[in-house]
């Protein structure tokens, strides 16, 4: 029944068992049409033109939701008043622009709208009791089968007819470096020798247009992206790259790459901050459109390439070996091991220096030189004699490098030799450190006991050899041998011109010398006493007087 008199029925519900009636009313129904005229001017709407021929209009309110750079609709809303005629209908429109932003690559996709409406109104309020009820004509309700209308606005592509872009992307790329050998899908990465890495790539669409054709190079962090070179041969479709992050590069091939076209791009990276253990790199290219990527066959777009270098950490190591002097002379005073206090009482010194070279192209991150000198001479028990005495361990002079040498223990002053008072503990003041090298001196001294005992009156040469070993793993994968051996000569001669110290005599010797001295200078005097040296002999007298003369007168 209609009680309220609307045109509505309305219904009323009694409660029997509280003495109570409750009453449904119906509220009147506003109906809407809407339509969005003309249509033509939301179907292949060419982005580059300004302006279109006649602007959308639409009729009532509705909210306008175009696709901004940022993801976010926008919306456009308005009230209108309405005032129905004699016979209850009302027709009004309103126009709105839509204004696509400029440098807009996605043109693929269509624009999507939605119109919607509702009454602008105040909800009604409970009365209070005894309170005449509301008048439900104020506060209609809209028709829900209209409440809102979605439509679309497209683009002008230079698509099929289907209005679908089917292309086919095919990108060729190759390292700018030197293949490794016969494998020509493998380079070498010599560090040093190159100083920067050039990938070189080239972008084909075999189809219809691609839009908003992108170019991705995936490349280790280690890589330094340094920037686009410019090709001469397309100066005037030069595309723009930039890092996305540390390890993937994004080129705009063109929105969008025409059917047939091609783009050449060549990027340049750094490979100056590759770690020593990184034993090689890669690249991952691959191009994709918002158009439909056919590829080769229906659904199948080309895999994405892979570019793999070796790299190769190359260097030009030698070792060269110095003796000062060349030639020393031993002779002397003999001393035992108990009787020596001073380093320089053990004999001559030596001086031994290697010079460890690199003339790259690349470092050696670890290098070791093994050293072997003949420090004793063999006489068949457990500890010789010893030849080349080390009485301090050999340091590492070098620029920018960090060294230390070991040695076992017992090797450096086994005696615990001292120095004398004034005299410097450093005999390496002098050297001087030259570029790219390192230097080795050690310090031997040579036995003068040793070689007055054992090799008395000889000329000895004593070879100190040397072994550089190349430990690093990653140094050169050329499979040259990087071992390098070399030896220092010492010679030691007699000094002829020096003349040995006779040793102190026994005082028991000389006392026993005279003794004997004594008893054979009796044994002579006796001797000569027997045989009568000691007699005198007397003339005799009877043969001796003075004759006189006398005369008689």
């Amino acid at each position: 029944m209609d009680l309220d008199l609307n045109g509505y029925p309305d219904l009323l519900i009694g409660a029997y068992d509280s003495d109570a009636a409750i009453l449904l009313r119906s509220r009147p129904i506003v109906g809407l049409v809407t339509s969005v005229a003309p249509e033509a001017n939301l179907h292949k709407i060419d982005p580059l033109k300004k302006g279109c021929f006649k602007d959308v209009k639409s009729e009532y309110t509705w909210g306008g939701a175009a696709k901004a750079a940022d993801d976010r609709p926008s919306t456009v809303e308005s009230d209108i008043i309405l005032v129905a005629d004699k016979q209850g209908q009302l027709k009004k429109g309103h126009d709105h622009t839509v204004y696509i932003k400029e440098n807009t690559r996605d043109i693929q996709s269509p624009i999507m709208f939605r119109l919607s409406y509702t009454l602008v109104q105040k909800e009604p309020r409970m009365p209070k009791r005894g309170s005449p009820l509301p008048n439900v004509d104020s506060f209609p309700i809209l028709n829900q089968q209209e409440a809102a209308k979605v439509f679309k606005a497209t683009f002008l592509k230079d698509c099929g007819e289907n209005d679908i872009c089917e292309s086919e992307l095919l990108v060729e790329a190759e390292l700018g470096l030197p293949t490794s050998g016969d494998n020509k899908s493998s380079w070498q990465l010599v560090l040093g020798e190159h100083e920067e890495v050039l990938l070189k790539i080239t972008a084909h669409n075999l189809r219809e247009s691609a839009y908003e054709a992108q170019l991705f190079v995936s490349h280790p962090a280690t890589l330094n992206y340094i920037g686009r070179l410019k090709t001469s041969d397309l100066p005037d479709r030069q595309p723009s790259c930039n890092p996305h992050n540390n390890t993937l590069v994004i080129c705009s091939l063109g929105n969008p790459l025409k059917q047939d076209a091609s783009m050449k791009v060549h990027l340049r990276f750094d490979p100056k901050p590759l770690g020593d253990e990184q034993a090689s790199i890669q690249f991952t290219v691959f191009a994709n459109t918002t158009s439909q990527d056919v590829g080769s066959g229906p659904g199948a777009p080309q895999d994405p390439l892979k570019l793999k270098a070796v790299v190769v950490r190359r260097a030009e190591i030698s070792l060269q070996g110095l003796a000062r002097p060349e030639q020393v002379f031993y002779g002397g005073q003999v001393r035992g091991e108990s009787a020596m206090q001073y380093g320089d009482e053990i004999g001559s010194r030596v001086l031994h220096t290697y010079q460890v070279f690199n003339r790259g192209p690349w470092k050696v991150s670890r290098l070791e030189v093994h050293l072997e000198w003949p420090y004793q001479v063999a006489n068949n028990k457990p500890q010789g004699k010893w030849l080349l005495y080390l009485d301090e361990k050999p340091v590492i002079e070098a620029r920018n490098a960090i060294g230390e040498c070991h040695m076992a223990p017992g090797q450096v002053n086994p005696l615990g030799l001292k120095y004398r008072p004034g005299v410097s503990d450093s005999l390496h003041d002098a050297l001087e450190n030259l570029a790219l090298t390192t230097m080795l001196p050690s310090t031997p001294l040579l036995h003068n006991a040793t070689m007055e005992e054992d090799l008395d009156g000889m000329k000895v040469r004593m070879k100190r050899d040397t072994e550089m070993v190349v430990k690093s793993e990653t140094v050169s994968k050329d499979g040259r041998s990087y071992n390098v051996v070399n030896m220092v000569v010492t010679v030691a001669k007699v000094d002829l011109h020096q003349q040995r110290i006779a040793e102190p005599i026994p005082l028991w010797i000389i006392i026993l010398a005279i003794v004997v001295g004594l008893i054979l200078l009796i044994l002579l005097t006796l001797l000569l006493w027997k045989l009568g040296f000691f007699k005198r002999r007397h003339p005799d007298p009877t043969l001796s007087g003075n004759l006189e003369k006398h005369v008689d007168y």
